[in-house]
């Protein structure tokens, strides 16, 4: 039985960094949600469905951003580093 190969290390990885940061980006769209609807209500305005939809978008984005940065730098280097 070989090693495992790079793709499934990095599969591996993945999986594995998106369960440690779970709960942390649970709080992120809790916080961006909770923060955009205190805006809202301190400007006076009645739009909280258009707040909550925008720090909804928002903190969707930022998560995909996350995990787009983690995959090409940290997981490609990590894996490039044990191979040599």
């Amino acid at each position: 039985m070989g090693a495992f190969t790079p793709e499934e290390k990095k599969k591996f990885r993945m999986k594995k960094y998106m369960k440690e940061k779970a709960f942390e980006f649970a709080l992120a769209f809790i916080r961006n949600i909770i923060l955009t609807e205190l805006v809202v209500w301190c400007v006076g305005s009645d739009k909280f469905l258009t707040g909550f939809i925008m720090a909804l978008g928002f903190s969707v984005g930022w998560l995909i951003c996350e995990l787009i940065w983690y995959r090409k730098d940290r997981l490609n280097i990590d894996i490039k580093d044990e191979e040599e």
